[in-house]
């Protein structure tokens, strides 16, 4: 597992496949997402930032000895964020739903005992209850992040860093 994403990454693949720099900048070619054109890469320093991105798919041409790696088109660590936090506003949504068919009251106290189950991200979830409740179909999980994503995020802006690579952190 990378220590920037938590599973196989584009750190790994890089240090799997041991691209030198002149490989990396005349026989590497990476796409981000659904891209058509490769990213203009100099050297090592130039994919840090790409570090949690996952590799979806990779070719190699024997003959013209090029390389293509085609990446997602977000961090493992944003994906994974979402993905968890849709699950829990998706959960909250079902309690709405239930308490509304019941006429019963939607309550944070309520939900937590449901679906809080952690010793961490309490204001994340509660804040989540709080968009529900103000608006059931509208309630989104923008501008919210999970403790241990930050961490991982922290990281990477850690090795950026290091390297004198100036990138801004979500």
């Amino acid at each position: 597992m990378s220590k920037f994403s938590g599973r196989y990454d584009f750190y790994d693949y890089l240090h799997a496949h041991k691209f030198t720099d002149e490989d990396i900048k005349n026989n590497l070619y990476i796409y981000i997402g659904k891209t058509k054109t490769p990213l203009e890469i100099n050297n090592k320093k130039d994919l840090i930032q790409y570090y949690a991105y996952v590799p979806k798919k990779d070719k190699y041409d024997k003959k013209k000895k090029i390389a293509m790696v085609y990446l997602t088109d977000k961090s493992w660590v944003d994906i994974e964020e979402e993905q968890n936090l849709n699950i829990s506003l998706n959960d909250i949504k079902k309690i709405y739903i239930k308490c509304k068919k019941k006429k019963s009251d939607f309550n944070e106290e309520d939900v937590l005992n449901q679906i809080y189950h952690k010793k961490i991200d309490l204001d994340v979830y509660k804040e989540l209850i709080k968009r529900v409740k103000m608006d059931y179909k509208k309630a989104d999980i923008k501008g919210l992040h999970l403790i241990k994503f930050k961490y991982l995020r922290e990281r990477l802006h850690s090795e950026l860093e290091i390297n004198g690579c100036i990138v801004p952190i979500d």
